[in-house]
């Protein structure tokens, strides 16, 4: 995390020298991280009870939010479910909040308990929520624990051992720790440390059918912090990492080893890295953008770049880390823009059209994740710190306000697939 964020402060404050701006004062953002992470410091002393209550009794499923009747339809809603990792300033309780998010307000409907440093993720048909953290107080640490919830009830219905959760980085989600495979079957967890001999980084999974945690892992060594995982077809994992400016494609055995590992170098600029990497609703492609905005496209059956394009960002802004998304329909991108001293936030969103590149950037505020509606005729931020759900028409003749309060510390958004 500490070299994202030097590398990140370095080419924001070159890209404001050539753009005529005041240089960001770099003490102060480091002041700031510290502080945050000070914060979630002290926080955590507040697990001493989660501690004692998850290893006594286990996390239970809390809805007092789902009334026992059905909650009022809101028109035009999206179900989205939030990472919350600091519910009511408890680091130690993080969560995913379920809402209804209709065209001028927000309504939570179910939450989710994890633990500490949560991470989440929906499967394809929206069904099961897995979730992965662990409760910790200090160098003292429960079993690092996935737990599958089923959607439609807000049930805890399954919860196995995970070996060696890596937990978030710095209390920013900026990158995925857990992702599904596209048929559901299997959920792969970023586990270990990089560069820990005793515990190198890799990725667990877990058989979504049979309910249990394979017995084996698949090493990642020499992919460095920050990956952003992209199941592909079968058993193939597709592994981004700006730390190196790799993707690896991984095929995992039936006991979760690693079989075989091609690695694909991503050409990006000398001072930079790939910020952010998405693929394809249809699986074909994936779109690794670079912190300067060079954009490989990537053949995933042919596993090789088949095309680059360089996009023109506005004066002062690189892309922040990890904010890039796609559209529903795979036409377009969404690019986060920072042009602020804290380069894992943005004020910008720049939509890029894949088929004639063409681009259209809005400004939104400051937003630390977002993600585009089912439908793709809005899209979804929220920014760490805050509390709101907010949101913006892809259509610019359209105006649309916030949406509310929606959680305490939200860190990433998951739009659930329509029915």
């Amino acid at each position: 995390m500490k070299l994202i964020e030097d590398r990140l402060r370095d080419a924001l404050d070159a890209k404001a020298v050539g753009a005529g701006q005041p240089v960001p004062i770099a003490k102060q953002r480091v002041r700031r991280i510290r502080i945050m992470q000070a914060t979630y410091a002290l926080l955590s002393v507040s697990a001493v009870i989660a501690l004692l209550v998850a290893t006594v009794f286990g996390l239970r499923v809390s809805r007092t939010s789902r009334p026992d009747v059905a909650a009022p339809a809101i028109v035009g809603a999206e179900r989205l479910f939030i990472l919350d990792t600091s519910p009511g300033g408890k680091a130690s309780e993080g969560a995913v909040v379920e809402v209804r998010a209709g065209p001028t307000e927000a309504t939570v409907v179910e939450r989710y308990p994890l633990g500490s440093d949560p991470d989440a993720v929906l499967s394809p048909d929206g069904s099961r929520l897995f979730g992965v953290a662990f409760v910790w107080l200090s160098d003292i640490t429960t079993d690092d624990r996935l737990r599958v919830f089923d959607t439609s009830t807000g049930k805890l219905i399954n919860e196995v051992d995970v070996p060696d959760w890596q937990g978030s980085t710095g209390g920013f989600h900026i990158s995925s720790k857990i992702a599904v495979a596209q048929d559901g079957g299997h959920v792969y967890i970023l586990v270990g440390a990089p560069g820990a001999p005793d515990r190198p980084q890799s990725l667990a999974t877990f058989d979504a059918v049979s309910g249990t945690m394979l017995p084996e892992v698949a090493s990642l060594d020499g992919c460095g912090a920050g990956p952003t995982i992209l199941p592909l077809s079968g058993q193939t994992v597709m592994v981004v990492c700006p730390q190196t400016n790799e993707a690896h494609f991984l095929t995992i055995g039936a006991f979760g080893v690693l079989e075989s590992s091609q690695v694909l170098a991503l050409p990006v600029e000398s001072d930079g890295f790939v910020s952010g990497a998405v693929l394809s609703p249809n699986g074909e492609t994936v779109y690794a953008v670079s912190l300067n905005g060079l954009v490989l496209e990537i053949d995933t059956a042919g596993r090789r770049i088949v095309g680059d394009t360089q996009l023109s960002l506005p004066g002062g802004h690189i892309v922040a880390v990890p904010l890039v998304r796609i559209s529903p329909t795979g036409e377009s991108l969404f690019v986060g823009l920072s042009g602020g001293p804290e380069s894992i936030r943005a004020d910008l969103v720049m939509e890029v059209n894949v088929s004639t590149w063409k681009q259209e950037t809005t400004s939104t505020g400051t937003f630390s994740a977002f993600e585009p509606a089912s439908d793709g005729s809005r899209i979804f931020m929220v920014n760490s710190g805050g509390s709101a759900l907010d949101q913006f028409a892809t259509d610019p003749a359209v105006d649309l306000g916030g949406l509310g309060r929606v959680a305490d510390e939200p860190q990433a958004i998951i739009v659930a697939p329509t029915p």
